[in-house]
């Protein structure tokens, strides 16, 4: 991460002073494999973009309509489960990403 953020000028001299450190070899896979990381990243992105993105705006659609018959109505509950179903392991992904962000 060291050597791509440093491709890109973002390193902080703490960073700068990490990367002086690091052995040749380290050094020399760092310089092929922060551009195999980053193309993994891309592939990654499309992937839920074209994949996932259609499927849960779908799906939301669809509960939406449920959601409005009223919490009496066991659509509702059936369309809530469905949500929570398709949606919690992404909202818990996002939830621990933003925990360890605010943790550093």
């Amino acid at each position: 991460m060291l050597l791509l953020r440093h491709a890109f000028g973002r390193l902080t001299r703490a960073q700068a002073a990490e990367v002086g450190r690091a052995s040749p070899a380290d050094l020399r896979v760092g310089r092929w494999f922060r551009w195999v990381w980053l193309a993994g990243f891309a592939v990654v992105l499309a992937w839920f973009v074209v994949f996932v993105l259609p499927v849960v705006v779908s799906v939301l659609g669809w509960a939406a309509g449920r959601f409005v018959l009223g919490p009496l109505d066991p659509a509702f509950w059936y369309a809530l489960l469905c949500v929570a179903l398709l949606l919690g392991p992404y909202v818990l992904a996002a939830g621990l990403a933003v925990r360890e962000h605010v943790r550093r």
